[in-house]
């Protein structure tokens, strides 16, 4: 009997450590980044390029910038990308007076207030106009009469002719034509259909005008309105100009109502141009949210509102 003793051999493992500092102030990272965008010029260069939403603000940029020209595009497109701005609605079919106390303590503007406050210094001017349309009252009636000298004369401006079909088929935007980003990435790549649809029934421009009969200037009467009537009842606040602060969400008052809402202060426009009067009866037709139904109601003015 032999004892047999076996040894294992020792095997020591080393780790290599990786550091993330860069080499020669970062050379060799640029290098590779210049490689690549030679090599793979459909990657883009920066990772968020990619995403629907820069796609689609780069097929904007390069579509209404030769509508609009660069100078009136870029302050149109920093609009549109801006916040929007609100304005609030008093609901006087709650705590009114307490609300407006808070609203006015926060900095914000009286709208109701500053519309009188402009409409007085526009009442010379208005009584003006008066003057001139009572000495020339086919004017006000919309009839074929020379224009005051300080107006265009829409004779000497000449006709708008139709749009013939070679130019209407240049209106027409081929996907194919849209390369987003200054790329090879089309747009028609993002539509998951093989093909556009609809583009077999596509009508011309032009051919909408061909149904077109030229209305004589008699037929249409333009009657002006000088003033418009702001509600006293209307009372609407937002912040002042520059001042883009968000308002608090409404809170029910000790009337279990909201104390205000939220709007686009554009939407008192329509509700303006109505020029309603106490009793009126109103229509609202394609009524969404009902925004420009419920400025309607706290005007305290219309008997009756049917939305549809």
């Amino acid at each position: 009997m032999y004892n047999t003793t076996y040894t294992r051999p020792l095997t020591v493992h080393t780790r290599h450590l990786a550091t993330s500092v860069p080499l020669f102030g970062g050379k060799a990272a640029k290098r590779r980044k210049q490689t690549m965008k030679v090599d793979m010029p459909h990657i883009p260069a920066k990772t968020n390029t990619a995403i629907p939403t820069n796609i689609a603000i780069n097929h904007f940029d390069q579509f209404y910038s030769s509508v609009y020209k660069e100078a009136r595009w870029g302050s149109m497109r920093l609009g549109l990308l801006s916040k929007q701005k609100y304005a609030v609605v008093v609901n006087n079919f709650g705590d009114s007076e307490d609300t407006i106390s808070m609203l006015e303590e926060m900095g914000c503007v009286d709208i109701n207030k500053e519309f009188q406050l402009a409409k007085q210094q526009q009442e010379q001017f208005v009584r003006d106009l008066e003057t001139s349309l009572s000495t020339h009252p086919e004017q006000s009636r919309g009839e074929d009469t020379p224009p005051p000298p300080d107006l265009p004369d829409p004779s000497t401006q000449g006709e708008v002719a139709s749009m013939s079909s070679s130019e209407a088929t240049t209106r027409l935007i081929r996907p194919e034509d849209n390369v987003l980003g200054g790329g090879s990435m089309a747009l028609h790549q993002y539509v998951p259909t093989k093909e556009l649809k609809g583009m077999d029934d596509f009508v011309e421009e032009a051919q909408y005008y061909q149904s077109y009969k030229k209305v004589a200037k008699q037929a249409i009467s333009i009657k002006p309105f000088l003033r418009l009537h702001f509600p006293s009842h209307l009372r609407c606040f937002t912040f002042p100009r520059g001042d883009i602060s968000s308002f608090s969400p409404p809170v029910p008052g000790s009337l279990s109502t909201l104390n205000y809402y939220c709007m686009d202060a554009a939407s008192l426009l329509p509700v303006l141009a109505l020029d309603l009067r106490p009793g009126h009866r109103v229509l609202d037709m394609c009524a969404g949210p009902g925004g420009k139904s419920l400025a309607m109601l706290q005007t305290m003015y219309p008997e009756r509102v049917c939305r549809s």
